[in-house]
């Protein structure tokens, strides 16, 4: 008899890496075949700047998704609860009412981490570590990467199954090197994703090495008003950059196939995995990003692509220029990263080892 999996995670609309995730495990055919599977979209908003804010149907949205939570607890009686818990903010004490009515029902919980920034809020706050113990007790974790564990260490329940599984991303395809290079950003045009960096970049290279043999795309939804108000600013005095606004599906993979750089300044505090990163692997593109959250899992500096231990825009242009005069450590890094893609980060490779490692916390809890 299959065990039974209540799988309660966002689905998009917003689409963000972790919606993505949960959208290709709730279209698994091998998931559904290996469990008995039932599903309730977590999510409280279909917009992405409505994320992390208080609104009244919010709301109401969370309370339909806890009436259906008790419901289809005591119907279906899962064996394994499966859920992302928001790492912190607002998303976080919400999770922990999903949390609360799963514990009443004596429901195992495995809780798959797609953020991190947990020890940052309990390293100086005693209660909030209390908390947050409370929180993880009893709770097996599923990490991105090896890194990020690190950032569950003081809260997870000893007694518990911590295992790791990597994001994954669909193949893009090969790009091809032009006469110019292409630079693309492709990520929401948020100050802490690097979208600043990257404009002030490009304008160093203009205007102080006086390179004008590129091209940059800029991919993505403004943040807010404000923000698209600074980045107007600061394009006006840049050439050859083109906004193209948000793009999905074939048209993006269109984009990526036809770039040769992905740069990816990201400081955001809760970065962790971004698909972003395996994307430009698959489509061999070179690599400009930063040392946040697991990504010195995903590619190592100088063999897949480019690590900035600083973040700043100078240091990014710097490395953007290495690109320029080195056209060949393009298809180097790129042929290196599409190797290592194939090798980790497809999607067969994540359904495999979600299946296992749900597979050896169900086996662990019967025992």
């Amino acid at each position: 008899m299959k065990k039974k999996i209540l799988f309660l995670f966002p689905l998009p609309p917003p689409l963000h890496g972790v919606s993505m995730i949960n959208e290709s495990i709730f279209k698994s055919k091998k998931i559904k075949k290996q469990f008995s599977t039932l599903f309730i979209n977590s999510s409280t908003t279909k917009n992405f700047n409505e994320i992390e804010r208080f609104r009244l149907f919010k709301f109401l949205i969370f309370f339909k998704i806890c009436i259906d939570l008790i419901c289809k607890l005591n119907q279906f009686k899962p064996n394994l609860v499966y859920l992302n818990l928001s790492p912190h903010g607002l998303g976080f004490y919400k999770d922990c009412i999903l949390v609360f009515i799963i514990k009443l029902f004596k429901s195992k919980i495995v809780n798959h981490v797609h953020g991190k920034g947990i020890n940052n809020e309990v390293k100086n706050n005693f209660l909030k570590k209390k908390f947050y113990r409370f929180i993880f007790d009893n709770m097996d974790l599923i990490c991105l990467s090896k890194i990020l564990k690190k950032d569950v260490e003081k809260v997870k329940d000893n007694s518990s199954i911590i295992q790791t599984i990597n994001n994954f991303s669909d193949k893009i395809g090969k790009s091809k090197l032009k006469k110019k290079i292409n630079f693309v950003y492709l990520s929401n045009l948020h100050p802490s994703k690097g979208i600043l960096i990257f404009l002030d970049a490009i304008k160093i290279l203009q205007k102080k090495y006086n390179r004008l043999d590129f091209n940059a795309k800029i991919i993505g939804a403004h943040f807010n008003n404000k923000t698209k108000e600074i980045i107007n600013k600061k394009k006006v005095y840049l050439k050859n950059i083109f906004f193209l606004g948000p793009v999905y599906g074939e048209k993006k993979r269109l984009e990526l196939s036809s770039s040769n750089v992905l740069v990816f300044p990201t400081r955001h505090k809760n970065e962790a995995f971004p698909i972003v990163l395996l994307e430009a692997m698959s489509a061999r593109l070179g690599i400009i990003t930063s040392d946040e959250g697991g990504i010195p899992d995903i590619l190592t500096n100088g063999i897949e692509g480019i690590i900035l231990k600083n973040c700043s825009a100078n240091n990014c242009a710097l490395e953007m220029l290495k690109y320029l005069n080195k056209k060949k450590l393009i298809k180097k890094h790129g042929n290196a990263g599409y190797q290592k893609f194939l090798q980790k980060f497809t999607f067969q490779k994540f359904e495999m080892n979600m299946i296992k490692s749900l597979n050896t916390i169900i086996v662990n809890n019967d025992l």
